[in-house]
């Protein structure tokens, strides 16, 4: 008992005969478990805002099944054009694979109805592709619903090839848009689609 408290005696009387050095040693221990405390608690917080945004804005148990994924180059615009089409009855089976899949939901991106003022366009019948480019999530109306001018139909985005938000129409002439066809210039039928609505 008398080494302990013998040595308890001589650190004290180090600790009082170095004042300084003693005051820095624990002014570095404190500096050290700070940074060390604020370190981890940033990393915490910025786990957690990722778990969040992930969670919260994209869904963690969601997932989008693509004929053509985003591209970054043309290399990939080429490579991508001629996957087969998704159908509704693969939809069905995804939707059968699990009994824990919530919905399955399809989304139609080519030759539909068009309505341009009062007059109503056939792409299935033309073979030709009309198409909002570049809108940042699926359109807002329902394929064949009517629009009205000023109705909002879609928010600009900046999706595919894209160097900054906007959005374009384009008209693409047969097999259409995903199967090779090309685009031309929509005026000529705009100013037609005038005459007659």
């Amino acid at each position: 008992m008398n080494q302990i408290l013998d040595s308890i005696v001589i650190a004290l009387q180090a600790i009082w005969a170095n004042k300084l050095r003693s005051f820095m040693t624990v002014l570095g221990n404190i500096v050290a478990v700070t940074s060390i405390v604020t370190v981890v608690s940033l990393i915490q917080g910025m786990n957690s805002m990722v778990s969040s945004a992930i969670v919260d804005d994209v869904g963690a148990d969601s997932f989008i099944i693509q004929r053509r994924p985003p591209v970054r180059s043309l290399e990939d615009e080429e490579r991508t054009r001629n996957n087969p089409n998704i159908t509704l009855a693969e939809a069905d089976a995804i939707r059968a694979f699990s009994g824990t899949i919530d919905a399955v939901a399809a989304q139609a991106q080519r030759r539909s109805s068009v309505t341009y003022r009062n007059l109503v366009i056939d792409g299935v019948q033309t073979g030709v592709d009309y198409t909002y480019m570049h809108l940042r999530d699926a359109a807002l109306v329902d394929e064949g619903e009517r629009v009205r001018t000023g109705q909002l139909i879609g928010y600009v985005g900046q999706t595919g090839r894209a160097s900054g938000c906007h959005l374009h129409f384009e008209m693409w002439k047969a097999p259409g848009w995903y199967d090779g066809g090309s685009p031309f210039d929509p005026l000529p039928s705009l100013l037609a689609w005038d005459k007659t609505s």
